[in-house]
């Protein structure tokens, strides 16, 4: 399982969401409405976003030896 990072594109609100790294990205998660102080629930379209964390190198970073 890893963790991703989303933004929603309505609200503005970051979210952590654990899947499976074999799941698709998510175009809607429900959550709630940052902007709202009544706490009323946002259906918006979530972007993924790329984390420093996400991306891991397996044999450390790649070099130029990396690319003959």
């Amino acid at each position: 399982m890893a963790i991703y990072d989303y933004i929603c594109e309505d609200c503005g609100r970051e979210l952590e969401v654990t899947q499976s790294v074999h799941d698709d990205e998510l175009s809607s998660i429900d959550h709630m409405d940052k902007s709202d102080p009544a706490g009323k629930k946002c259906q918006g379209r979530v972007k993924r976003q790329l984390s420093a964390s996400s991306v891991v190198w397996k044999n450390g970073s790649p070099t130029p030896k990396h690319y003959n």
